[in-house]
């Protein structure tokens, strides 16, 4: 029996333990959160200190509600459609971003960390909504989605912010070389979204984007105008969709009509 319930309390422990990590992040932060955080991990800590049939019940129910909780915040931070990021996590993140930028602005110029926020946005989506349906948008958006975040790196986070607009956060440590690192990292971007598709019903499309970005400099004051700055390069970039959309059509045609090779 002794033997049963350590197994029990270790199983316990390593749920929480996973919590635990989970429980880093920023979203954690309330005070009340904190303070039920903690009397789940006063519990469990007694657990694993006195395993017994009701430290366990105990130390189990905490678990569930711990559970619910860390469901209840991921539900409130993820876009249900596409799984990422939604923009009540870009809104939190960005505030982070620019507190953190003004609070390195008297540091050395080692510690300075460049940040930059980029904006995306669906090219032709109401075209695909209306030619290929609803179904089809949305399976447009979530291959967007999809695209973004395995083409992100860790520092990198991906949002889905409107109906057919995403936003991106940026950051790089190096000291010397920040800005043209984040150049980079966004043609990473433009790159992966250039030559993506559509395909519904036996139909196929181009599916593209346009991206703007900004680089967060010491004038930046508020969340919405660092938005607006990355918003008018993504306007900017809108103006050569066309000739991107003939390149994808020419790709689909060449796909759906291959030249035959003279042997």
């Amino acid at each position: 029996m002794e033997n049963e319930l350590q197994i029990q309390a270790t199983n316990l422990m390593r749920q929480f333990t996973d919590a635990a990590k989970a429980m880093e992040a920023p979203d954690f932060k309330d005070p009340a959160e904190e303070s039920y955080v903690a009397g789940v991990y006063a519990t469990i800590e007694h657990l694993s200190n006195n395993p017994s049939e009701m430290t366990i019940m105990q130390a189990s129910i905490s678990m569930l509600f711990l559970s619910g909780f860390l469901e209840k915040q991921k539900i409130a931070t993820i876009d249900s459609l596409t799984e990422v990021d939604n923009v009540f996590s870009f809104e939190r993140d960005l505030s982070s971003a620019l507190v953190s930028h003004h609070k390195a602005i008297d540091y050395e110029r080692k510690h300075q960390v460049t940040r930059a926020v980029a904006i995306v946005d669906l090219d032709y989506f109401k075209d695909i909504n209306d030619n290929l349906g609803h179904v089809a948008g949305d399976k447009a958006l979530k291959k967007m989605a999809q695209t973004l975040d395995t083409t992100s790196r860790t520092e990198e986070a991906v949002y889905r912010i409107g109906g057919d607009e995403f936003a991106l956060i940026l950051e790089d440590h190096d000291p010397d070389n920040g800005k043209e690192n984040i150049q980079t990292a966004i043609k990473r971007f433009e790159d992966a979204v250039s030559e993506l598709t559509i395909e519904y019903n036996g139909q196929e499309r181009p599916l593209l984007a346009s991206i703007g970005y900004h680089i967060i400099n010491d004038n930046d004051q508020t969340a919405e105008q660092v938005k607006n700055l990355a918003d008018k390069g993504c306007y900017k970039s809108k103006e050569k969709k066309d000739e991107r959309q003939e390149k994808v059509w020419a790709i689909i045609e060449e796909r759906q009509n291959p030249t035959n090779e003279p042997s």
